[in-house]
């Protein structure tokens, strides 16, 4: 039987995702950036034949954000002259792959075999990181070239370790559901747990927090409705306005003192978020790329929504607000599709203190949408996988 175009896209995607983590792992930047730069014309690729199926609104939403991007990056630097390079524009590069993965997945609906497929691959690759932490565990704390306290699997910054590490949690705990082998999928998820309690990345601790809490809901499904995906799908963005304004506060300082860490305390955001704050201000419509980057290109406010915001204006950000709501929205899933549906909304709320889902993040965005193929599997058959 012949593969789907796809189908052959989107596994091509997930196979340089599970590399670029496993390389990362192994030592080799080099080569797994190069399978990061693969994904870019692989995505795109994906895009392109979800728009020859039909222009649903999610690709006119994309093909909307493309260009009123493209807008607000070009206005932007004519208002500042600043020089356009391909690197300045690699972070709106990113941006619009984000925009497009998401896109295609919001209607993709995959086979029994491309579930099993994710799913095998993702316990592969959790095994694989399990061997190297007994094997080469000093290794796995290196930062800068330093042994330090922080579990990095050689990644750059142990905070985006622990994102891919808390969705390969997720993933884990949401196919335990499934029947199968469901004790051992849950001891390997409590073993990734670990792992991101050792990165002491506060953020991922929070969505996996998040995660386990609501997955205890008997009505999870409802968090899906209109108003509440609506709600859910700006909260990184109230969670950035509550946080500047509570956050001096003396009750909220001692009660949350034991979030607090060396190097870390619970203001450590207020300065990138005041500047993001002030930048949109400035520039509500078209943003401001070049000052947020100090001419360069390469920004990151911290948060999704005051990335976007900053760095493409407030009609990039509602249509990609949009986008989200479109994704997280669903009514009368089962059981297995609305946990997974539920940790790729725990993916989003990452943007509550970090901007790179939508900013680059070595394909952490293709882990939303490994997750948004996953939670549109509604086939009661997949719902039992070996």
């Amino acid at each position: 039987m012949k593969m789907r175009t796809d189908t052959a896209l989107l596994g091509l995607n997930f196979l340089c995702l599970w590399g670029i983590i496993l390389l990362q792992a192994l030592g080799k930047p080099g080569l797994a950036s190069g399978l990061f730069t693969c994904t870019f014309p692989l995505t795109l690729g994906l895009w392109l034949v979800s728009v020859e199926k039909g222009m649903e609104e999610e690709n006119r939403l994309v093909l909307t954000i493309f260009w009123l991007s493209a807008f607000s990056v070009c206005a932007n630097a004519l208002l500042t002259g600043t020089v356009v390079t391909f690197s300045y524009l690699k972070k709106l590069i990113l941006f619009w792959c984000t925009a497009a993965l998401l896109g295609t997945v919001s209607r993709y609906r995959p086979g029994k075999g491309e579930v099993v497929f994710v799913l095998a691959g993702n316990t592969v690759l959790s095994c694989l990181l399990c061997g190297l932490y007994l094997l080469r565990r000093q290794e796995m704390y290196l930062l800068n070239g330093m042994v330090t306290g922080y579990l990095t699997f050689r990644f750059t910054n142990p905070n985006l370790a622990a994102l891919f590490l808390a969705v390969m949690a997720m993933i884990q705990f949401a196919r335990s559901e499934t029947g199968g082998k469901w004790l051992f999928h849950r001891f390997l998820g409590c073993i990734l747990l670990y792992f991101v309690y050792r990165t002491q990345s506060r953020n991922a601790m929070l969505i996996l927090s998040c995660f386990l809490v609501l997955g205890l809901l008997p009505s999870r499904e409802r968090l899906f409705g209109k108003r509440p995906a609506a709600l859910l799908a700006v909260l990184p963005l109230l969670f950035a306005a509550a946080y500047l304004l509570l956050v001096s506060a003396p009750w909220i300082q001692q009660r949350f003192s034991f979030l607090a860490g060396e190097g870390k305390g619970l203001d450590s955001r207020v300065e990138i978020w005041r500047f993001a704050l002030e930048a949109v201000w400035k520039a509500p419509l078209t943003g401001a790329y070049s000052q947020i980057s100090f001419g360069t290109g390469a920004s990151q406010m911290h948060n999704t929504h005051l990335d976007i915001l900053a760095s493409y204006g407030i009609g990039v950000f509602l249509l990609v607000w949009r986008l989200t709501y479109l994704l997280l929205y669903r009514q009368g899933e089962g059981r297995t599709a609305a946990k997974f549906r539920l940790a790729l909304l725990c993916l989003f709320l990452s943007g509550i203190g970090e901007a790179s889902l939508f900013s680059g993040g070595m394909g952490i965005s293709l882990y939303a949408g490994m997750l948004g193929v996953l939670a549109n599997d509604n086939d009661e058959e997949t719902e039992e996988i070996p």
